[in-house]
């Protein structure tokens, strides 16, 4: 097989027809399947530039190919733990419940982030509620575990 381009066109859509990721693309993603890293510390880990890292985990995360083998690994570890994507979500659920029931208001927040997270409700640079509308962040905190406790069983 003959060694295709790095920085062309052509080359682009010659891996991209081989389904071939560049070194630091497939670094980035088996950075990303261990779900250790955020997308832009997986970025700077697999040697993108420190200064543009969030654009280009952004950029990653929105490339076909990228997301098909990220979601084919994260699948597969799955399979190897006998873990599903059903059962974490219910373990999630679970323990935002207990939390609550116990009053334990920065357990039940984590497990909501958790579940945020996954269904993608967040981007990586999360702007808090203070900096929009003028609320100190020890209010917008109280603010949070109001409501929360407002919808706990």
């Amino acid at each position: 097989m003959t060694e295709l381009p790095l920085r062309s066109a052509a080359g682009s859509l010659e891996r991209k027809a081989a389904r071939i990721l560049l070194p630091k693309q497939e670094k980035w993603v088996q950075l990303m399947a261990t779900g250790r890293y955020s997308g832009s510390e997986a970025a700077r880990t697999a040697g993108y530039n420190s200064k543009n890292a969030h654009k280009t985990a952004a950029r990653l995360k929105k490339d076909p190919l990228i997301l098909e083998k990220l979601n084919k690994l994260m699948s597969e570890a799955g399979e190897r733990n006998d873990v599903t994507l059903d059962e974490v979500i219910s373990a999630l659920r679970t323990a935002r419940d207990e939390a609550m029931a116990s009053s334990n208001y920065s357990a039940a927040i984590r497990a909501t982030e958790l579940l945020g997270k996954y269904l993608g409700m967040f981007s990586e640079s999360v702007r808090p509620p203070s900096a929009i509308s003028g609320i100190s962040g020890s209010a917008a905190r109280l603010s949070t575990i109001a409501n929360l406790k407002k919808t706990a069983p």
